[in-house]
């Protein structure tokens, strides 16, 4: 697994502590220390931050938000956040496995729902061309729904 490397010492010094804060592939916030790769899970961004100033111990240091970051070893943060993400997974796989007979049968109402789909965006299209070229854009086509007959507004 890759963490990040720390960034040149004309941007933060080494002298500086520094934690990355990002979320990882699951959606849950991780805390990293630059130095030591001791980091946590957190549910919420404010745990990783408290988790990163403890981690100076209270001295001042630099916070670098991540888009992406993995957590590379054990988790030390919120341990209700490793059994959600055990949970999540296991979850996941259940609903993969239940709805993995359902695929087949159901590839053809999502063939006609896409031709459908696709068939009234075709409709939309034409009318905003008759509205544009036929009435410049001054009346909008509307459709009766009793008998399907077409008015002008």
């Amino acid at each position: 697994m890759n963490t990040p490397q720390r960034p040149d010492p004309s941007i933060v010094s080494r002298a500086i502590p520094l934690v990355y804060v990002g979320r990882n592939h699951d959606g849950f916030w991780v805390a990293l220390d630059a130095d030591s790769k001791i980091g946590g899970l957190f549910l919420f961004k404010s745990g990783a931050l408290r988790f990163g100033h403890r981690r100076r111990h209270g001295v001042p240091g630099a916070t670098m938000e991540m888009s992406r970051l993995e957590l590379p070893g054990r988790n030390r943060g919120n341990p209700l956040v490793g059994h959600l993400v055990a949970a999540k997974h296991a979850a996941t796989r259940l609903l993969s496995k239940l709805a993995a007979p359902l695929e087949r049968p159901l590839a053809p109402v999502r063939k006609v729902l896409a031709q459908l789909a696709c068939a009234r965006a075709s409709a939309r299209i034409h009318r905003a061309a008759i509205e544009r070229e036929l009435y410049h854009d001054q009346y909008r086509i509307s459709t009766k729904s009793d008998d399907d007959l077409r008015t002008i507004l």
